[in-house]
């Protein structure tokens, strides 16, 4: 179904697309990958409510996918709605913790929410010992310069 949906959206046929990601959540409703096409398609189609909507029945049944968490977390930022984005980042981040893309976005969403020092404590807890990628290091230290 995956690939028919590929193969609609090539041809332009939204709605055949839509149709097909539509039938592969309803035949596996457990399989992450029909939510978040669906969701992408939603979100291609300028329906960022829509996509919403998809993400948060994808995440009823898969509370611990954390790219459900994450992506919904991506649809709040796009639909402006940045104090309701914070939670499924955090959570995408707790749930995935090798995913360092995750917690950076997560960190930066702190930042522009006026949350610096919430932020900053963050990075504590997930680095006691100090060592920190490469690119959380950098978001530090381009924060301590600012200070």
């Amino acid at each position: 179904r995956l690939q028919r949906a590929q193969g609609q959206m090539m041809e332009g046929n939204w709605a055949g697309a839509v149709a097909e990601l539509q039938a592969a959540v309803t035949q596996d409703p457990y399989f992450v990958g029909g939510y978040l096409n669906l969701a992408d398609v939603r979100r291609q189609q300028g329906r960022e409510d829509e996509a919403l909507s998809v993400l948060t029945r994808g995440l009823d049944l898969l509370p611990s996918e954390a790219i459900l968490h994450y992506s919904a977390g991506l649809t709040h930022i796009r639909l402006k709605a940045y104090a309701a984005a914070q939670p499924f980042l955090a959570e995408a981040s707790a749930l995935a913790p090798a995913r360092t893309d995750f917690f950076y976005t997560y960190l930066v969403l702190m930042d522009a929410l006026g949350k610096r020092p919430e932020a900053l404590d963050d990075i504590k807890a997930r680095y006691p010992g100090g060592a920190r990628p490469p690119q959380i290091e950098q978001l530090q230290r381009n924060w301590q310069r600012e200070s």
